[in-house]
């Protein structure tokens, strides 16, 4: 889908470029010439000679000693592969003469567009076609690429420590710090939200993990009936709620709320249109929130048992536990507090961007979408603090409102643009064509450099 208010696992794609400096009717009557312009300018230049491209992709894929090297030369950190560092990792391979040493650190060298999540779901299109790699894009970017998680940030020292998958920690040094680690869904957090979910329920984030589980879940689900609960009724929700009954039709499929009505976020057109797709589905839609989950059954508020299955949890995004104790400033909810400029507000060589900030001049729901337009300013502000000689910091400008798509499971979708809405199958064309090109854009295998 593609919202602002997406719910973790399920961060919307950046449609907004399509809709700068037109109105609605402009863009949907244009939607086909403004795709087809994009795709254009995102094609690269021939490729270059494997003798020329293979160097670069194997320093690449060297570990880093950027925590043990003695130089000069300025120490850009990025933490995590979320929409605004892979456009900052575009305009890299643009850019000669940075004079700074660059190292993205990343769980895993292909990370999953959550855009695409709902079509995956619904078997619409393959794991490998929803799989960005990041060896050739950091080759092209000169780039170290570094896999692991963040345990902690040291704004004092400014050192990272990051648990690598050989289980040993390592600590990595900066000069600026940029995060873009998306918000989480980790077990020990889910536990206090919500016991009994560590063990028994299935979180949307992160997705790549998702992903895995729900395959599993398809193998079993072709050997049964499955009575299958999803919490959470955001867009994100909704989304995969269709997308389930799509893929496994004959399954028991239930959506708890909250309380709420559907996507909440939404105008009043939005979600009786969203409710009429559940209707149609025959996905049941109960208004009540989940307390405590069982083996078998989910303990509702209003202390009843709803038998089942499996448990999708889809409901809500969080910080990631690692920002406690960092010394930044966080915002009621625990993200990184950013300014206009997309700098911490307690530490000038900290930014942060996409789901993991929060700033008082755009209080929007978490949103891929905001990530995207973000990326611009912050790879700007990047190379500014980075510079010999700073200058002045880019400001953000959120959009007062955003195109959302919601794509219904079976290549139907609902869109809106503030308090206009509309649907149908050409909805849905319209973000598969947005969908696969933001993948295209950046996995490409190679990336023109300037």
């Amino acid at each position: 889908m593609t919202d602002t208010s997406r719910n973790p696992g399920v961060e919307p794609v950046d449609v907004d470029s399509v809709l700068a400096e037109k109105n609605l009717v402009a863009v949907v009557a244009e939607s086909s010439s403004v795709a087809a312009a994009e795709d254009k300018s995102t094609t690269p230049p021939a490729v270059k000679s494997e003798q020329t491209i293979q160097p670069a992709l194997h320093r690449a894929t060297a570990i880093s000693h950027v925590d043990t090297k003695v130089s000069k030369t300025k120490q850009l950190l990025l933490l995590g592969a979320g929409h605004a560092h892979l456009a900052v990792l575009e305009k890299l391979a643009r850019k000669r003469g940075l004079g700074a040493e660059v190292t993205l650190v990343s769980p895993a060298r292909e990370v999953f567009y959550a855009g695409m999540l709902p079509g995956f779901v619904a078997g619409h299109y393959p794991l490998a076609r929803c799989m960005i790699a990041l060896d050739p894009l950091v080759a092209r970017s000169r780039v170290d690429l570094i896999v692991g998680s963040v345990v902690h940030i040291d704004p004092t020292q400014r050192t990272v420590k990051i648990a690598q998958p050989d289980g040993n920690d390592r600590e990595l040094s900066y000069d600026v710090l940029s995060v873009d680690t998306g918000a989480s869904m980790e077990p020990e957090q889910m536990e206090l939200l919500i016991p009994g979910s560590k063990l028994h329920a299935m979180f949307v984030r992160p997705v790549e993990t998702f992903a895995a589980n729900w395959q599993q879940l398809c193998s079993t689900a072709a050997e049964r009936v499955m009575r299958i609960a999803l919490v959470g009724a955001g867009a994100g929700g909704v989304e995969l709620a269709l997308a389930i009954r799509h893929r496994l039709p004959t399954c028991e499929l239930t959506l708890f709320s909250g309380g709420r009505e559907p996507t909440p976020r939404h105008a009043r057109g939005v979600q009786r249109r969203v409710t009429k797709a559940l209707e149609r589905a025959g996905v049941a839609l109960v208004r009540r929130s989940c307390i405590t989950i069982s083996p078998e059954a989910l303990l509702l508020d209003d202390g009843s048992l709803h038998a089942c299955d499996a448990v999708i949890l889809a409901n809500g995004a969080r910080p990631p536990g690692w920002l406690d104790g960092s010394e930044l400033a966080l915002d009621e909810r625990g993200f990184i507090a950013v300014d206009a400029n997309l700098r911490s507000t307690s530490d000038p060589h900290v930014f942060a961007a996409g789901d993991v900030a929060s700033g008082p001049d755009h209080p929007r729901p978490k949103s891929g979408v905001q990530a995207v337009r973000q990326a611009p300013i912050l790879a700007d502000n990047l190379i500014t603090a980075l510079s010999s000689t700073p200058g002045r910091l880019h400001k953000y400008n959120a959009p007062s409102q955003t195109l959302n798509l919601i794509s219904c499971g079976n290549k139907y979708a609902i869109a809106s643009w503030g308090a206009l809405n509309f649907e149908g199958r050409w909805v849905w064309r319209w973000k598969d064509r947005i969908d696969r090109g933001y993948v295209k854009r950046f996995d490409k295998r190679q990336v023109p450099v300037g």
